[in-house]
């Protein structure tokens, strides 16, 4: 243990010697759940440039530990003091994260390096899926879609902060989705199950497993003959494990139920011919990219922001909710809901930028700052 901690600290020695030449471009990752919107993007940096890239992690099972390319370096380092210490000592060029609160609590902004860039991992809107000042200190945002850039212009305005640099980029995990989905359908062995139902909810304390709806969510649509993948947040595992526990045991003898960990495999998006959920932004992936009908329980929406109410806007969840699919008591006919004329058929180049295109984009621009 003490060789590993040890072995941890002189991996980040060495990176912070090198001079900054030698580290411009820099991403840092909280864990392996974040690595798929990191991934096409590094990848492209390394493919369009010689230049060095270095990836800090604090997740051993993190995927991008495993990648292999001479230019790619890549260090692991704790979640507590260690990483505090590392980030205040931090003397890259380019720090690019999808952690956001940046200076706001223990991760401390570093004089030492000259950009941090916020890429977003998720539709959702800054406004409510973020804690109030959750970007306010980064130099460059990544905006999935136009209502983030919009979004980011008016918290300037009512905050009176100074303009950042927005780049409208696009969001990679739609372009993932749309293009595994295409190879997915192309397979003959591979069927969309009229019979196969997601649950794949938002955490926190009105999410459909903390409140408790979960088991009677899951035993009405088995009752209806479906078969029920349940796809809780990582934050709920590690937050409400004792919730998940509740309908294991309650279900662990029914052959219609299915518990699903792993959220870098989106097979269960594929086979799936519907999705249940309350204000997860797995909604706006699953029916932009995948086109297929959404069942939201109506619950109260998650809003991270003490100062959402007082913003002049409605959310992105708000506004698109009702265009993807039906509101779902958790008791009444599925079936008889789906058939009432549930048509998604959305274009998602009308919410995203850069369909297909976003991970380029993004490392063309990490990139051009790189050779300034």
């Amino acid at each position: 243990m003490f060789f590993t901690y040890l072995k941890k600290w002189l991996s980040i020695w060495d990176y912070l010697a090198l001079d900054q030449d030698s580290k411009k471009i820099t991403f840092y990752s909280e864990g392996k759940n974040y690595w798929p919107y990191l991934r096409d993007i590094i990848i492209e940096v390394l493919r369009l440039s010689d230049h060095k890239v270095h990836y800090i992690s604090s997740d051993a099972d993190d995927p991008g530990l495993s990648m292999n390319n001479q230019n790619f370096n890549k260090i692991l380092i704790d979640e507590g003091a260690m990483r505090n210490w590392f980030f205040q000592n931090l003397n890259a060029k380019i720090m690019i994260m999808t952690m956001p609160d940046l200076d706001n609590y223990q991760i401390k902004k570093s004089k030492k390096t000259q950009y941090y860039v916020y890429t977003h991992h998720a539709l959702n809107s800054f406004s409510s899926a973020l804690r109030k000042n959750a970007i306010d200190n980064f130099d460059i945002i990544f905006c999935p879609g136009p209502h983030h850039v919009s979004e980011v212009r008016m918290l300037e305005k009512f905050y009176n902060l100074p303009e950042k640099q927005l780049v409208e980029t696009g969001y990679v995990k739609i372009d993932n989705l749309l293009e595994k989905y295409e190879s997915f359908k192309e397979n003959d062995s591979n069927t969309c199950d009229s019979k196969v139902i997601l649950i794949a909810p938002v955490w926190g304390n009105n999410g459909l497993i903390e409140s408790g709806k979960g088991p009677g969510i899951v035993e009405s649509l088995i009752k209806q003959g479906y078969n029920v993948i349940l796809r809780p947040h990582p934050e709920t595992f590690k937050h409400s494990p004792d919730k998940i526990d509740d309908i294991i045991k309650k279900f662990t003898k029914c052959n219609q139920f299915k518990l699903e960990k792993n959220i870098l495999d989106d097979s269960s998006l594929f086979k799936s011919m519907a999705l249940v959920t309350d204000w997860s932004g797995i909604a706006w992936e699953y029916a932009l990219a995948l086109k297929k009908p959404v069942l939201f329980i109506d619950s109260p929406q998650r809003i991270n922001n003490d100062d959402y109410h007082k913003l002049p806007l409605t959310s992105f969840e708000e506004n698109i909710r009702e265009k993807c699919g039906k509101i779902w008591d958790g008791e009444s006919s599925v079936s008889d809901l789906l058939n009432s004329n549930v048509n998604i058929n959305l274009d998602p180049s009308n919410y995203v930028f850069n369909i297909s295109k976003s991970s380029k984009i993004a490392a063309e621009y990490i990139i051009n700052l790189a050779n300034e």
